[in-house]
């Protein structure tokens, strides 16, 4: 199966649906972007993006990568805030 066909499908069913329209590229940084923020490694959203030097991909998602560390670090902040008030 072509990307084109592929394309024209996404275009139909966006049409069909009343549905702002989307690129496959699109989809492609969303799939990307939804690795990263679920904490999938970077070597391996790398690897399945194609890129052939993990630099690329932290480079073009530097921005989600910064979010997902805001967000773990948020999360081992309140593990240890909770720890540290069990243990008074």
């Amino acid at each position: 199966m072509s990307l084109d066909t592929i394309g024209d499908y996404l275009k139909k069913f966006t049409n069909k649906h009343g549905l702002k329209p989307v690129h496959l590229h699109s989809l492609w940084h969303t799939n990307a972007s939804i690795l990263i923020g679920s904490g999938v490694d970077l070597k391996s959203v790398s690897s399945g993006l194609g890129h052939s030097n993990l630099s690329t991909t932290g480079n073009i998602y530097a921005h989600v990568i910064n979010s997902a560390d805001a967000k773990a670090s948020d999360a081992l902040d309140h593990i240890l805030v909770t720890s540290s008030r069990k243990a008074q």
